[in-house]
């Protein structure tokens, strides 16, 4: 009887093990470039939509998103959603923030898109643009969101990283 309650335990121990060696190898699945990118704005107003580029995600190995968001965004700005967007959807390349006003040919609101929770990411990042949305809802300038938290189901729970990325509304 007691050899056997070792041999479950034991048996235990290394299943437990296993998966937590498995799993530690996971959470670092996105390539993150060192260095930042910072991103500005001129926006009057409140109430107004802003959509920033979000880093080129690429993969070391296939992942499914679950939110891009910023990482600290100022009071006075609200996240609304991440989306994705074929790249060859805009013909003169997606800007690195837009807002109504500017020209129409970089406008997300008219292109076909998919929410970002739920998308399977894997392969070449050049296909695909990701771009989130704010809602500047202060008239207080500037206005900042520091870094992106990018979350993603890699393994056996969810994980994320963050990217070094600055963006000011002016």
């Amino acid at each position: 009887m007691r050899g056997r309650i070792i041999a479950v335990v034991g048996l235990l121990v290394a299943v437990l093990l296993a998966g937590w060696l498995v799993d530690r190898k996971q959470g670092n699945a996105i390539k993150v470039r060192d260095g930042e990118t910072t991103v500005g704005v001129p926006v009057a107003g409140r109430d107004v939509d802003v959509y920033f580029y979000a880093a080129d995600l690429e993969v070391r190995e296939p992942v499914e998103l679950v939110q891009v968001a910023p990482r600290v965004a100022d009071d006075g700005l609200e996240f609304v959603e991440a989306r994705l967007y074929r790249r060859d959807a805009f013909p003169g390349g997606a800007y690195m923030s837009w807002t109504a006003g500017n020209p129409s040919v970089a406008d997300p609101t008219g292109v076909a898109s998919v929410p970002v929770d739920g998308y399977r990411l894997s392969g070449d990042p050049r296909d695909r643009v990701i771009l989130f949305k704010v809602r500047v809802t202060s008239v207080e300038r500037p206005l900042k969101v520091s870094g992106l938290r990018i979350t993603y189901r890699n393994g056996f729970r969810q994980h994320t990283q963050y990217v070094n990325a600055n963006y000011e509304i002016r």
